[in-house]
């Protein structure tokens, strides 16, 4: 089907971008492990952020929508027990790569056995960098040579101190959910700053959770086996979204838009500092 482009010579208006896909996944996650109801709003309705939907309910997770929220009943940290002695649950991570390794680390912390595979794509992409942290845990975990399928079963997790090789927030992530399930503290070491959706969402639900600056970089120390708060948060607008508009109306003279709700989260927003520098004219209300 042919499609015909007209461009124009300016770009008015408010534009109102979906819920940030990175926070989206890590409430309704985190929701599913809280002791009681979260209630989010603004989430995602993105095909990954589905998957991760769907992978929950399939592990037991009531999760629904209610008046415009999703509605997580959390069934607290201990909630995947009754799970540890069972036969491997199969979780099709679809397209969504941010699913497979967060659940990875979930339910390897959680002693919860699951097999995990995804479509064509997803099968072809690198997993090896979650494996590592999660086989040096005390994990029975097992992968066709670093890519999905990925079973994880058994084993006895303990405390850790892992250090991520690259900087990846999904890593990071993966670590800090496993940490969440184990006895006693575990720390994650970042050379380089990544996204810190997670470790915030984490204070916000009272996780014994702790951030320092080394001479390496950050060290992340968590005390697992503690229970936490349900959320009842509200989603920002995702900044990976808005980004195009943005450079759409920077280029185009004479435009003015407006982005309502926007992230800003300082470890994600570094883009409309270069917008600034390149001369692009960007006003931010809080």
């Amino acid at each position: 089907m042919d499609k015909k482009i007209e461009g124009k010579k300016s770009i008015k208006g408010t534009i109102e971008v979906p819920g940030d896909k990175s926070m989206s996944h890590r409430a309704v996650i985190l929701g599913s492990i809280a002791q009681g109801t979260s209630t989010v709003s603004g989430l995602a309705r993105s095909r990954d952020v589905q998957s991760t939907i769907q992978a929950m309910q399939k592990a037991g997770i009531s999760i629904y929508e209610k008046y415009g929220k999703a509605v997580i009943e959390g069934k607290g940290i201990t909630g995947f027990e009754k799970r540890k002695k069972a036969a491997p649950l199969e979780i099709d991570c679809g397209n969504s790569g941010t699913t497979a390794r967060l659940l990875i680390g979930l339910f390897s912390g959680a002693g919860f056995p699951a097999r995990f595979i995804g479509d064509a794509s997803l099968m072809k992409r690198p997993m090896d960098r979650v494996v590592d942290p999660i086989s040096k845990i005390g994990v029975q975990i097992t992968s066709n040579k670093g890519y999905l399928p990925i079973e994880i079963w058994g084993g006895a997790p303990a405390p850790f101190d892992y250090t991520i090789p690259v900087a990846s927030a999904q890593l990071k992530t993966a670590c800090l959910f496993a940490a969440l399930f184990i006895g006693g503290s575990s720390v994650v070491n970042e050379i380089r700053e990544t996204r810190d959706h997670t470790e915030r969402m984490l204070v916000l639900m009272d996780a014994d959770i702790k951030t320092r600056n080394t001479l390496q970089g950050k060290s992340i120390i968590i005390s697992g086996r503690r229970e936490l708060a349900p959320l009842d948060i509200t989603i920002p607008r995702d900044i990976s979204s808005a980004v195009f508009f943005i450079a759409a109306a920077l280029v185009c003279p004479s435009s003015e838009i407006l982005l309502k709700n926007v992230l800003l989260n300082p470890t994600r927003a570094h883009i409309l500092e270069v917008f600034k520098r390149m001369g692009g004219n960007i006003e931010v209300e809080l």
